[in-house]
């Protein structure tokens, strides 16, 4: 031992000699533990890729399950597609026991049976977080790229125009990112591998449909239906790039090229159902595809019924195979919306379509919560029969507070949309209207109501929805502080700035003159009120409504407002001893065609009132008797009580108005006023009941106990009207100091007679 560890060379190679050994040692064990990894490297991409077999049988037999159930006649399929969800917890199942090894293959055949059960975004995050792990196989491409597609589609569809051709290029285009981009991502990727698919032409059409290529689009899916008859896929293809070529047609303005392109969308999709007659992609192709026609007809004033009918039949058949998805009900409820629509711009009941409207769309939200098409529905149905109601003096709370609710739902589900502004702004307004009919406190919901149509101004400030959303937000505020004693000149100047905004986006549109006669006429009233000459605005106010009504002439609304101008002009005219045979003239004609069109609505007849106690003021004036026209106008007025069951404070104001003036002219000629001035007085208290901030009735009031106190004979009974006659006229001004130019003289005259 000592001699060795005296020759260090030797040491150094016997030391040399035991590390060589040792380093072998390790080599081989490294070599071992190398061999071993890419042994079980190997055998895990065997045991992968026979599970990616296996778990693609199963997705072929969940294929087969779905392509049989569609090919058979038009029956409920919700039997087979249990047979799929069974099929697919067997597959999770497996994943469990299996570990990680499985979970590439197994997610991936979970994803495509989502997409066979038509749940598209399931679809897309089952096959994305799969797509993410690394495991990539030319099928995965091909089912990501068919959910991106089929999501894209359904969210291009909610991205309703405003006008705003920017603001809705905008939109477009962020949901080409969100869903476009990736199908084409993803079926490129698809494109640049082999094998995967059957009909590679199928997929190139795809790529052409979601690249706007529609010519070649279309070439490709005709080609697909020829090579692979049983693919009845193409031909839905061939009806989706019809439908979206007519869609970007609609976009601009071309709407006979997009209804040529829904017919031949409808002859593809009718193809497609004879071969897949439960297959409810093309029935709900043919529905959408109809709704879109049926839109067109009713912003054209074309009748929508027959067209709406084919709709529903089409929605309905969708319906009847997947009763268990929301799309077929939330566009049924469309459907009926339309025809509601149509039925209220024609004067014809609306209530029943309205409902139905609403009733479909909570069916859908009962499925699916996250249905955005049936939020609109509802709100907007909720909203036409709110206006309805309160019209005809029914009550109409529940019905605007729904409208409110589903259009918050819907904005939250929609962010960002212009035209879910323009609905909670009208929405909002509405509720206002009527809380102000009701004596209640309406600024809250008018100050929303401008608030939500700013937001929508800021998201699309081309869009004439949203200005003019804009514009009714600041009626209504101008509304409410002309009728309570405030300046409304601000409001007044703001809302016709929008207004105008308005008819210079889309001056091709009725519904901006509209507003802005209507804007133009509250103004006039409101100088009329004060004794300003309303002329320059009622002026402002007939050319638009005539532009209005030459663009749409049987809109009910444009008649009437342009009835009410010249009601407004007539008044004044009569109260500056002016001739007003003329405005009465034409007044009456445009209130007899909106009465004509709208034969159950009020208001018309009312304002026919009005023209009507003009009429038999101005006979008096020139000396002739004005009872036959007194009687005119009770008999008008009643009608509208009859039609307004029981009727609205407006109503029952006009009516007392009609007493007021007949006494006032009986006063005069010494004859008896005590029918007269009791029915004035029981119409103006029932108005006051129904509004007790209704200020032209507490002036009505006051002027009926004047005229008692005027022809009493005993100086108690005088003194007793006369202060009687003072309190309401004090509590006129109160409520609306804008009425002092027509409460000022009577309180005078009031005030001297009650003195003692």
């Amino acid at each position: 031992m000592f001699a060795l560890r005296a020759d260090p060379r030797a040491a150094r190679r016997r030391w040399l000699r035991a590390a060589l050994v040792v380093v072998a040692i390790a080599a081989m064990a490294t070599a071992a533990v190398v061999a071993g990894v890419a042994i079980r490297a190997r055998r895990a991409v065997i045991e992968q890729a026979r599970l990616a077999q296996q778990f693609g049988q199963e997705v072929e037999r969940i294929v087969a399950i779905s392509r049989y159930a569609a090919s058979l006649p038009l029956h409920d399929t919700r039997r087979e597609l249990d047979s799929i969800r069974a099929r697919m917890e067997g597959i999770r199942q497996r994943i469990a026991t299996l570990g990680p090894i499985a979970a590439g293959p197994g997610h991936e055949a979970l994803g495509r049976g989502y997409l066979a059960l038509e749940r598209y975004e399931d679809a897309r995050a089952e096959l994305e977080s799969t797509w993410d792990t690394g495991y990539r196989s030319p099928e995965l491409a091909y089912a990501l790229g068919l959910a991106h597609g089929k999501l894209y589609q359904r969210a291009l569809a909610d991205v309703h125009p405003t006008s705003d051709e920017k603001a809705d290029a905008a939109r477009r285009a962020e949901v080409a990112r969100v869903h476009r981009a990736p199908a084409l991502r993803y079926l490129r990727e698809l494109r640049a591998r082999e094998g995967g698919i059957d009909a590679p032409e199928y997929v190139e059409g795809l790529i052409a449909l979601y690249e706007q290529r529609y010519d070649d689009a279309l070439a490709l899916a005709r080609k697909t239906a020829e090579r692979v008859l049983w693919l009845y896929e193409a031909r839905t293809l061939e009806g989706d790039i019809h439908f979206m070529a007519g869609r970007e047609r609609s976009w601009k303005g071309d709407f006979d090229g997009a209804l040529i392109e829904h017919e031949h969308a409808g002859a593809a999709y009718r193809a497609a159902a004879d071969v897949a007659r439960s297959g409810v992609a093309a029935h709900m192709g043919e529905c959408q595809r109809l709704l879109e026609t049926c839109s067109i007809e009713v912003d054209r004033d074309r009748p929508p019924e027959p067209t709406m009918k084919r709709a529903l039949a089409a929605c309905t058949q969708a319906g009847a195979a997947r009763p268990d998805l929301a799309a077929p009900l939330a566009a049924q409820a469309t459907a009926w919306l339309l025809y509601g629509k149509y039925q209220t711009r024609h004067g014809a009941d609306p209530m029943a379509a309205h409902e139905e409207a609403i009733r479909l769309g909570h069916r859908a939200l009962a499925i699916d919560p996250g249905v955005v098409e049936a939020e609109y529905v509802i709100a907007e149905a909720s909203l036409t029969l709110g206006e309805w109601h309160m019209e005809r003096s029914v009550e109409a709370g529940p019905a605007l507070a729904q409208a409110v609710e589903h259009a918050q739902r819907a904005l939250a589900l929609d962010r960002g949309s212009p035209q879910g502004y323009a609905l909670l702004c009208h929405a909002y307004y509405a509720r206002g209207s009527y809380e102000e009919k009701r004596g209640e406190d309406p600024r809250p919901s008018y100050r929303a109501a401008a608030e939500s149509a700013r937001k929508g101004v800021e998201l699309a400030p081309a869009s004439f929805q949203a200005w003019n959303a804009f514009s009714l937000g600041y009626q209504a505020i101008a509304g409410w502080e002309e009728d309570h004693g405030s300046d409304p000149t601000e409001a007044f100047t703001h809302a016709v700035e929008a207004g105008q905004k308005v008819v210079q986006i889309s001056p091709a549109s009725d519904h901006g003159f509209i507003n802005l006669c209507n804007e133009h006429l509250n103004w006039g009233e409101y100088q009329l009120r004060r004794g300003i000459d309303p002329g320059l605005h009622l002026s402002a106010a007939i050319t638009a409504c005539e532009r209005a009504i030459q663009l749409d002439a049987n809109f009910a609304g444009s008649h009437l407002n342009l009835g009410i101008a010249h009601d407004l002009l007539a008044a004044w005219q009569v109260e500056h001893a002016i001739d007003p045979t003329a405005a009465i003239r034409r007044g009456r004609a445009a209130l007899t065609r909106s009465v004509e069109i709208a034969h159950e609505s009020p208001p018309p007849l009312d304002w026919l009132t009005e023209l009507q106690i003009l009429e038999a003021r101005w006979t008096a004036a020139r000396g002739h008797d004005p009872l036959p026209g007194f009687a005119a106008a009770e008999s008008l007025g009643r009608r509208s009580l009859a039609l307004s069951r029981g009727g609205s404070p407006d109503t029952l104001r006009v009516l007392a108005e009609v007493f007021r003036r007949r006494a006032e002219w009986s006063a005069g000629c010494r004859l008896d006023v005590g029918r007269d001035v009791r029915e004035g007085l029981a119409m103006a208290a029932r108005a006051l009941r129904q509004n007790p901030q209704l200020a032209t009735a507490s002036v009505i009031v006051g002027a009926l106990h004047l005229i008692a106190a005027r022809g009493s004979n005993r100086p108690a009974a005088r003194i007793a009207e006369a202060k009687r006659a003072v309190v309401e006229l004090q509590q006129a001004l109160a409520l609306n100091a804008n009425l002092a130019h027509q409460c000022g003289p009577l309180k005078a005259e009031a005030m001297r007679l009650a003195a003692p």
